[in-house]
C-alpha cells in the first residue's frame, strides 16, 4: 500500500481520498477541519450554496420568530422560565438591539428552551 500522505504539524493528512481522487491537504492542518472542509465541500457540490452563508440567512430570517417563542415561554412559570426570563432580561437592558444582540440572545436561549445541560455549550473568555 503506497502511503499518500502529507506530514503536517503533528497530524497526517491525506493528500487524496483513494474513494473520490479529491486532495484536501491544501485545505486544513488538522483531520478536524479537513472533515468540515469536506463537508462545506459536498454542501456546495449537492445544493451549489455555501453552507455558513445558507445557515445564517435561515438563522436571521427566524430569528423574531424564535424571540415572541421565547418571551411566550418567559412569562410562564418554572425553571425554563425563570431561565429564559434573565436571558431575555440581559437582552433589553442592552443599549443596541442590532441583529448580533438578538442572535447572541437567541443562541443563549435556544438550550435553555430545550432543556439541554448549557455548562459545556459556550465557550467563554475569561482571560481578560
Amino acid at each position: 500500500m503506497v502511503n499518500n500522505s502529507v506530514r503536517l504539524s503533528k497530524y497526517r493528512i491525506p493528500e487524496a481520498d483513494p474513494e473520490d481522487g479529491v486532495s484536501y491537504a491544501s485545505v486544513s492542518y488538522t483531520r478536524k477541519s479537513s472533515r468540515k472542509a469536506r463537508v462545506y465541500a459536498e454542501f456546495q457540490r449537492i445544493t451549489n450554496q455555501n453552507l455558513l452563508n445558507t445557515f445564517y440567512a435561515a438563522f436571521d430570517r427566524h430569528l423574531p420568530r424564535l424571540m415572541a417563542i421565547f418571551r411566550q415561554k418567559a412569562s410562564k412559570s418554572g425553571k425554563t422560565a425563570e431561565a429564559l426570563a434573565e436571558i431575555l432580561k440581559i437582552h433589553d437592558e442592552q443599549e443596541l438591539h442590532d441583529i448580533n444582540t438578538r442572535c447572541t440572545s437567541v443562541i443563549h436561549a435556544l438550550p435553555v428552551y430545550l432543556q439541554e445541560d448549557t455548562s459545556g455549550f459556550f465557550r467563554t473568555c475569561t482571560r481578560y
